[in-house]
């Protein structure tokens, strides 16, 4: 069993890259990814971690994209370059564009009369690449807000009166950047992109026309119908299947490293088609472990 999507406090997950392979291996977990949003930076201290626990790791990010009509379009990508120039430059970019939405969200909130501060916010981001769960975090602990679905709900989702829409990177700019650094790109939760079956067909047909590798199959919200149907469309059009949680700790209490909501299992062959295509055995972002496949 693999996981190969969870976040860390790097982005916007609650737990630091070393527990994140602790908490795998003891879930029986036998191959992880480090998916950070629009960063890379926990990647030295997770495969250290993968090493020390003899688990099969790889160094991974989760980009942010054009939606192209629908709703969150996002990119895996899986064995790349944490250093590459190109990453460094894209990577620079997303985050200063982060930083700029972020700055007008709680300037919206200002304007509604809710006295929340950026110092306020930064101390719920810790590490991090500081986002939308953050400053939801800060209007809990200001009692703004009773918890951080309800500052989403009022507030912080699109439509709601301190939304800010913000700019993103093509997804082809991201998939090119993915394969400059060495790695392999990856459809994330494609249901919630598009949840109609005949557009998320010709999305995904689009996508690969622009050199995208696989698409997340198995996923922590997927139905086993959209699981089969993804696994229909993989095999037409040419993709590997991919899975994983979406582990973020306390944002997302109910999902588990490896199980999602309970019942997730991301079998270990899903890992052939990826070291094959990163050459795993000499990518120094690959810690091959105890993972078969």
């Amino acid at each position: 069993m693999i996981d190969l999507h969870v976040h860390s406090v790097f982005s916007d997950g609650s737990d630091a890259p070393a527990e994140l392979v602790r908490m795998a291996v003891e879930s029986g977990v036998t191959g992880l990814a480090l998916t950070d949003h629009d960063t890379m930076d926990g990647t030295g201290e997770f495969l250290d971690a993968c090493r020390a626990a003899t688990i099969t790791g790889l160094s991974g990010i989760e980009l942010s994209c054009e939606p192209l009509g629908g709703g969150e379009l996002h990119i895996l990508g899986y064995g790349l370059n944490p250093e590459h120039p190109l990453v460094v430059e894209k990577m620079k970019w997303a985050q200063e564009k982060r930083m700029e939405r972020n700055h007008r969200i709680v300037a919206k909130l200002n304007e509604l009369g809710m006295p929340l501060t950026w110092e306020d916010v930064l101390v719920h981001a810790e590490k991090g690449v500081v986002g939308r769960p953050h400053i939801a975090s800060a209007l809990v602990a200001r009692q703004m807000v009773t918890n951080t679905s309800q500052a989403f709900s009022l507030y912080l989702s699109k439509g709601k009166p301190a939304y800010q829409e913000r700019e993103y990177m093509a997804p082809q700019e991201g998939i090119e950047m993915i394969h400059a650094a060495g790695g392999v790109a990856v459809v994330a939760h494609p249901f919630l992109w598009l949840k109609d079956s005949h557009r998320l067909e010709a999305g995904l047909r689009k996508l690969k026309a622009m050199g995208a590798d696989g698409v997340e199959v198995r996923y922590t919200s997927h139905t086993s119908e959209q699981m089969m149907e993804l696994l229909r469309l993989a095999g037409e059009i040419g993709f590997f299947p991919t899975g994983g949680s979406d582990y973020h700790g306390t944002r997302k209490p109910d999902i588990k490293v490896g199980c999602g909501f309970s019942s997730l299992c991301v079998p270990d062959d899903y890992l052939t088609a990826i070291f094959r295509a990163v050459h795993a055995t000499e990518n120094p972002f690959v810690v091959l472990g105890n993972a078969s496949c």
